[in-house]
């Protein structure tokens, strides 16, 4: 919905509101407006949230404008004011004949989920954690959908590998609702320990682990790896 400078709903030249709904695509196009300036206003559907206004690096024909908050964007000209210049720019004032493009709204799923949490050393190789196992360090994670593909997050972002640190935690967040699996690379010198024991949530998968399907809002952390050292000895070539 477009308002006038002073708050007041805006009217297109047939003295209809200056309302639009987004089509199938996400597109909208209010036409038939007397040249001058407008701010938007955008109600979103169930579910959604706005993203990010003006990013950083984004143009005004791509970024997203309204405010995260109230979905009401900065005021902005059609028309004759978009000349800059009143006495070079065209005063046609009937249907469309002048049009920005750049009143756009990026939005999000509300209630995004996340994955994770922990890689251990299992110390009595039992399969279980417990009080003396600690988190281990250079286990490099990746995270893939339910048919095992890349995940790109709420943000269009690519989801890249974490490497964990000393306390061994790690947590994929800001993803779609959904499945999802982690798979695991075992640093240098350690073996899985004792997989798939009873108890979700203490036990260790071996070299991936699933998530719940997981709806808005939740987390599954569920997702840990147990490690223990790997004491095989290899021995030179016999001659």
């Amino acid at each position: 919905t477009l308002f006038n400078p002073d708050g007041t709903p805006a009217k297109m030249l047939d003295g209809a509101p200056a309302t639009a709904t987004t089509d199938a695509k996400g597109y909208y196009f209010i036409d038939n407006l007397a040249p001058g300036s407008y701010f938007a206003k955008f109600v979103l559907p169930a579910g959604y949230t706005f993203t990010k206004k003006s990013a950083t690096g984004s143009t005004s024909a791509n970024d997203s404008n309204p405010d995260t908050t109230t979905g009401v964007t900065p005021v902005f000209t059609i028309g004759e004011a978009a000349g800059g210049d009143t006495t070079v720019d065209s005063n046609a004032s009937t249907k469309a004949q002048f049009v920005n493009p750049t009143i756009d709204a990026g939005v999000i799923p509300k209630g995004t989920v996340s994955v994770g949490n922990f890689v251990w050393r299992d110390r009595n190789g039992d399969g279980i954690q417990g009080k003396a196992d600690i988190g281990v360090a250079g286990a490099v994670l990746h995270l893939k959908d339910s048919k095992g593909r890349p995940v790109v997050d709420a943000f269009g972002r690519k989801v890249r590998p974490q490497k964990t640190k000393k306390d061994g935690k790690f947590l994929f967040r800001n993803l779609l609702p959904g499945k999802y699996t982690v798979e695991i690379s075992y640093p240098r010198g350690w073996l899985t320990t004792t997989p798939n024991r009873p108890g979700r949530g203490v036990n260790s998968s071996a070299f991936s682990a699933t998530s719940k399907l997981l709806r808005a809002g939740e987390s599954d952390t569920t997702l840990d790896f147990g490690m223990v050292r790997n004491r095989v000895r290899l021995l030179p070539p016999t001659r």
